[in-house]
């Protein structure tokens, strides 16, 4: 996979699983009606979390390894935070249902394949840009890292 060495694999797989974790949790909850958040917080929230973790890679040099263990926190957090933006959604889809597992279970899962899929499809991308353009500087990263806090800022002034 265009040069991504193992360790890089299984942390990105491992943060996905983190917020997917995150999802899950508040996923039950809100379909329990435990947890009920107001549709405009979350709308800021979401987009401020990105902002979040976009700044968190850039004050670290875009190093994401196993060096930062609070990162793992953090993802779970915003896990929660984005899952609450699909909570309404759950609660519509699952209606009247008594079982709220199976939904549950087939919901996180695909969501879990599709961001695994497309965090693959990012990272072959970033790392074929990385050596065509032959920058071993960063700018790339650091430039992406940039555009995604600047859309994920707008995003949620948008909605203040």
């Amino acid at each position: 996979m265009v040069g991504l060495r193992y360790t890089r694999w299984r942390l990105v797989l491992g943060l996905i699983s983190a917020f997917t974790v995150g999802h899950c949790i508040t996923l039950v909850l809100a379909a329990k009606k435990m947890v009920v958040a107001p549709a405009y917080l979350v709308e800021i929230a979401i987009p401020a979390s990105i902002v979040l973790a976009c700044m968190a890679q850039l004050f670290r040099n875009g190093r994401f390894d196993d060096r930062y263990r609070f990162q793992w926190v953090i993802i779970l957090f915003f896990g929660l935070i984005h899952g609450l933006g699909f909570a309404n959604t759950l609660r519509s889809i699952l209606g009247k249902a008594g079982d709220l597992w199976i939904p549950l279970l087939g919901f996180n899962l695909g969501l879990e394949v599709g961001q695994i899929f497309c965090a693959i499809l990012l990272l072959m991308f970033n790392e074929l840009v990385i050596r065509i353009l032959k920058d071993k500087s960063g700018y790339f990263n650091t430039g992406m890292l940039l555009l995604v806090a600047l859309s994920g800022f707008y995003l949620a002034w948008t909605r203040i």
